[in-house]
Parts: structure tokens; sequence; C-alpha cells
């Protein structure tokens, strides 16, 4: 079984190095810039894991990271995976 990770994050780099490092460990691997990306990525497809910048735009036209975006998000992921999904916050 591949193990399938969503990476949210919205510095193009950083986001590069997490998705090869995700990659590299052979697991399959979807990224976003922005909150409602994720969004959009979450409800149609299942993940794993989450590797979740915490300081987040809701949209990626709006380059205004926020903690708050980014803690509102991961109460989403609780309500959908609960609590025992396994997520990794970045900031």
């Amino acid at each position: 079984m591949t193990l399938r990770a969503l990476v949210i994050e919205d510095d193009p780099h950083i986001k590069d190095v997490v998705t090869d490092i995700v990659e590299s460990l052979r697991h399959e691997c979807d990224a976003a810039d922005c909150q409602d990306e994720a969004r959009r990525l979450l409800a149609t497809t299942a993940y794993d894991y989450f590797l979740l910048d915490l300081e987040i735009p809701v949209k990626s036209d709006r380059s205004i990271p926020r903690l708050q975006n980014g803690l509102n998000l991961l109460d989403e992921l609780v309500s959908l995976y609960g609590r025992q999904s396994p997520g990794v916050g970045m900031t």
C-alpha cells in the first residue's frame, strides 16, 4: 500500500523541498499553496497524512498568510479525519 500525503505550503521553495522528501519515501503527494486549494483536494482525494504550514493564505491570489488560517484548516482536517490522523505542523 502506498501512502498519500497532502503538503499545504505557500512558499514555493519549501513546498518543493517537502514534496521531494515525501516522494523520496515513495509516497504519493499532492500540494496546495492556500486553504482553498487544500479544500478542493480534500473534497476529491483521501490522504494518509498531512504536512501543514500554519501560516497560509485563504486564496492563492491573496498573499496574506495568517496563523489563524492554518489553525482553521487544521480544525477541518481533524473533523474530516479524526484526531488519529498523522500531521506535521510547519511554520
